[in-house]
Formats: C-alpha cells, sequence, structure tokens
C-alpha cells in the first residue's frame, strides 16, 4: 500500500466517520425534538389539570351556597307551617268564643 491508497483510506474514513457524527447529530436533534413535544404536552396537561381543579372548587363553593339555600329554605317552610297551625288554632278558638258570645247574646231580650 503506498502513501496515495492510505491517505484515500484514511479519508474514506473521516467521511464515514464524519457521517456517523451526522447521523448521531439528526438522532440527538429528532429525541429533542421529542422531548421538547412532550415537555410542552406536559406543560399543557398541568395546566388544565389546574383549571379543572378551580372548576370543581368554584363547583363545590356554589353547591355548598345551594345546599345552605336550602336548608333556609326548609327552615323557613317549616317556620311558615308552624304560623299556619298556629293561625289555624287561633281561629278554631276564636270560632268558639264567637259561638259562646252568640249564645251569651241571644239569652239577653231586648
Amino acid at each position: 500500500m503506498d502513501g496515495y491508497e492510505e491517505v484515500q483510506k484514511g479519508t474514506e474514513q473521516i467521511t464515514q466517520t464524519s457521517q456517523t457524527f451526522n447521523d448521531i447529530n439528526d438522532a440527538v436533534t429528532e429525541v429533542t425534538a421529542h422531548i421538547t413535544t412532550i415537555s410542552s404536552n406536559l406543560s399543557e396537561m398541568v395546566s388544565r389539570s389546574r383549571e379543572m381543579r378551580r372548576s370543581v372548587e368554584e363547583i363545590a363553593a356554589i353547591t355548598e351556597e345551594t345546599s345552605a339555600g336550602v336548608e333556609q329554605t326548609s327552615a323557613s317552610a317549616q317556620q311558615t307551617n308552624s304560623s299556619m297551625e298556629e293561625v289555624a288554632n287561633s281561629s278554631e278558638e276564636l270560632a268558639k268564643y264567637a259561638e259562646e258570645l252568640n249564645r251569651h247574646v241571644l239569652q239577653f231580650k231586648l
């Protein structure tokens, strides 16, 4: 093997090594792009998860308010029902007094 062949062989090896490094660089670039995409997707998922958590907290707060409102309405209805029963009892008692008063008035003759 003479000097020219050795140089040509060395040049071929350098060319192959260069191509291998280029292939490695392309692969690393592609992996980096995938990692960037995955990172972006994860960030978006975290953001949406936070939004969902806030929405659930808002729904829970509204549910608590609604529950409190229902309890107040129920208490008011019970109080109204109780008041109506008192009015009904008072009306019955007043009717009895009116009948008794009528009997007493009928006893008097003018």
